[in-house]
């Protein structure tokens, strides 16, 4: 069975768009053929905060396979502790259990709050990714930014 790659890049005319707001110095989630920054780590499992520039805004479109995008988002929301965090993920994970680490437990009772540092914007259009294995497509499903900054609370 071959394994087809879930690294598909962000479209460039969006990232510029947010680059102009964020001025973006790092990009959390990318290979050489798909940065959009000069700084990029090719492991966005490592510790983020170990990286140069840590107060500069980050940028992260992470692998939205099963099982990957919760962890990396669970350390985009460590890093926004020091710098600015801004995730492109499917609309689904505000729905999914990729935020369990915002949770306040409770004894039995499982409540999530609302929490400060975390704004979440839905984009007006299905977001056209690119991919070296594939042709360029519009996934079957939404997109938001989830814009982490808990060092301006």
């Amino acid at each position: 069975m071959i394994k087809i790659s879930d690294e598909w890049e962000t479209p460039q005319d969006l990232f510029d768009k947010l680059d102009k707001e964020f001025n973006f110095k790092v990009d959390a989630c990318a290979n050489e053929g798909n940065a959009k920054c000069d700084l990029y780590l090719k492991d966005a499992s490592k510790r983020w905060d170990s990286i140069p520039n840590v107060n500069s805004s980050m940028f992260c479109n992470p692998p939205y396979s099963r099982g990957k995008t919760g962890p990396i988002l669970k350390r985009a929301w460590e890093a926004s502790e020091y710098t600015t965090v801004v995730c492109l993920v499917p609309t689904r994970v505000l729905s999914c259990k990729y935020f369990d680490f915002l949770d306040h437990h409770n004894g039995e009772n499982h409540t999530r709050y609302w929490v400060t540092g975390l704004e979440v914007r839905h984009l007006s259009r299905r977001v056209k990714f690119t991919n070296p294995h594939r042709e360029s497509s519009s996934p079957n499903f939404e997109c938001c930014l989830l814009i982490m900054n808990k060092s301006e609370q």
